[in-house]
C-alpha cells in the first residue's frame, strides 16, 4: 500500500479514488518543492538578461517564479486534501514538522 492509499483508507466510495490521486499529487508536489529548494541554494534570485536584440538588464530567477507557483498549488492541494480526509493538525509549538509530514506519518503509524 502507498502512503497515498494508506492516507486516505478511512474514505469508501468514488471519494476514496479521488482522495488517492489528490494525495499522490500532493506527495510529488512536496518532493518538487524540496528538489526546487536545493536548485535554488545555489542561484540568485535576480539575473541578469540578455535577449540578443539589444535587450539586456536584471529579472526575476524563473526558478524563484517557479517555486513560489508550485508552493502555492501545493497548499491549495494540501487543504483540499485535509479537508477530504477530515484532518485536524495541531502542530506541537516545538515541532519543526510540516502539515504533510505529520500526516504521512499519522496513516503510515496507523494512528
Amino acid at each position: 500500500m502507498t502512503d497515498a492509499e494508506r492516507m486516505c483508507a478511512e474514505l469508501g466510495g468514488p471519494m476514496h479514488d479521488q482522495a488517492v490521486e489528490l494525495a499522490e499529487n500532493v506527495l510529488f508536489m512536496a518532493a518538487k518543492l524540496e528538489e526546487t529548494r536545493r536548485e535554488m541554494e545555489d542561484q540568485p534570485p535576480i539575473i541578469e538578461y540578455n535577449n540578443g536584440g539589444g535587450q539586456c538588464g536584471m529579472r526575476e530567477n524563473p526558478i524563484y517564479k517557479t517555486y513560489v507557483m508550485l508552493n502555492r498549488q501545493y497548499v491549495n492541494a494540501l487543504r483540499q486534501l485535509n479537508d477530504m480526509l477530515g484532518v485536524k493538525i495541531q502542530p506541537d509549538e516545538d515541532a519543526d514538522d510540516d502539515p504533510l509530514s505529520m500526516i504521512v506519518e499519522k496513516y503510515r503509524n496507523g494512528d
